[in-house]
């Protein structure tokens, strides 16, 4: 059975999910094999959630800088917290390195509730993200299950092994849901990068769009094609240790995020909200199957995944 896409990218529909296992399990690897990205559809988590969220999201980053600056990120510990923009060069090796027009706030999983929040001018914004973060993880853990039956593992736990975090948040972890906010285009950088390409660093990410669009994904052909906003979906893409873990089978896809052509969608301000889901840290990364071509993998042998976490977050951090 053929599997709808959009400009390229597969539409899987994970309704009944029970019944219709097997199909969803074989839509999902195979999107993930030859695009490294996915629209789910009919994924379950209630589109109230995801709205409060954006919702109160546009709270939080409207508050004056110097109040948001009160809670900036922790890049020692926690790693909970806000990032102002301009910080990040996201592609080191990027001959761009454009100057970030994004913003952001983290609450990672592990040790949620020393996650530092505004109580004025935002309340409603850490009872959101909470909220959506459950939903989140329950969607998590049903897409490890189908990864692990898409690579008919021996061990149909062993995913889920690794990624205690999603039930368990004393299990040290770097799971995170960060929302993002990219201001309006103000002046004339038609075709400029809001976001750098780059592929994501830890097992898969779930991502909820607006509509104003921007996101590009990079096909194995070398070509951009761009992941339009499905109203009602979620966007899920391969991170570099699902990547290595799959034996290279389930591609880590290099994406960004672009300023529109269309003048009435550069005049809007752009939201996306992404939860990242990273093996436990303890976690070392060896393929689990025989890959086909060795040289495309990365080598995360030696590094546990909190490690990884830590090198990748530090490298793109500007100085």
């Amino acid at each position: 059975m053929k599997i709808p896409t959009k400009q390229g990218i597969p539409i899987v529909d994970m309704s009944q999910p029970i019944t219709r296992w097997k199909e969803i399990v074989r839509e999902l690897r195979q999107a993930l094999q030859y695009t490294g990205f996915v629209y789910l559809v009919n994924h379950g988590i209630p589109e109230h959630i995801v709205d409060s969220a954006f919702q109160q999201s546009t709270h939080l980053f409207a508050l004056p800088l110097d109040e948001k600056m009160k809670f900036e990120r922790d890049l020692q510990e926690t790693f909970h917290g806000y990032t102002k923009p301009g910080l990040k060069v996201i592609n080191p090796k990027s001959n761009t390195c454009l100057k970030e027009l994004r913003e952001s706030f983290d609450c990672n999983i592990y040790n949620v509730s020393s996650c530092p929040y505004p109580d004025k001018g935002a309340e409603g914004f850490k009872p959101a993200m909470h909220t959506l973060m459950s939903e989140c993880k329950e969607l998590a853990i049903m897409i490890l299950k189908m990864l692990g039956d898409a690579l008919d593992l021996s061990d149909q736990e062993y995913f889920l092994r690794h990624h205690r975090c999603l039930w368990d948040e004393s299990a040290p972890n770097f799971t995170s849901l960060r929302s993002l906010f990219y201001p309006q285009i103000t002046k004339d950088i038609s075709g400029a990068i809001r976001f750098d390409e780059h592929t994501d660093y830890g097992t898969f990410t779930l991502l909820f769009q607006d509509d104003v669009g921007g996101l590009e994904v990079k096909t194995q052909e070398g070509n951009w094609i761009p992941a339009t906003p499905i109203p009602g979906s979620i966007v899920v893409n391969t991170g570099d240790l699902l990547n290595s873990w799959s034996g290279g089978l389930y591609t880590s896809t290099v994406h960004r995020v672009i300023v529109p052509q269309d003048e009435f969608q550069k005049q809007k301000p752009r939201q996306s909200i992404a939860f990242f889901v990273k093996p436990d840290n303890e976690t070392v990364v060896v393929p689990l199957v025989n890959p086909e071509n060795p040289s495309k993998i990365p080598e995360f042998q030696n590094v546990t995944a909190g490690e990884h976490f830590k090198q990748r977050t530090m490298s793109t951090r500007r100085t």
